[in-house]
């Protein structure tokens, strides 16, 4: 019966690693889109540099990308 115990212990584990690397993933797309949405209002002059699109994109999936780094991994549970 113990071994059941473990191997779902290493599945829960293997899970919180899974969706930590997601949500690192997502704040690294976010900053890029960012970014890039910076980099669109200097260069193009088109309607998503008038409306910001990229850098509203790019807060949105950091915050995505925070939020559940947050709280998919409190204490080795998962939140799934």
């Amino acid at each position: 019966m113990t071994s059941a115990k473990y191997i779902n212990m290493a599945d829960n584990l293997a899970k919180v690693t899974k969706l930590r690397n997601l949500a690192i993933v997502h704040l690294i797309v976010g900053f890029l889109l960012f970014c890039f949405g910076i980099a669109e209002q200097v260069v193009v002059d088109f309607w998503t540099s008038v409306a910001y699109f990229g850098i509203w994109a790019g807060i949105l999936v950091s915050r995505i990308g925070r939020l559940s780094s947050v709280t998919c991994c409190t204490q080795g549970i998962v939140n799934v």
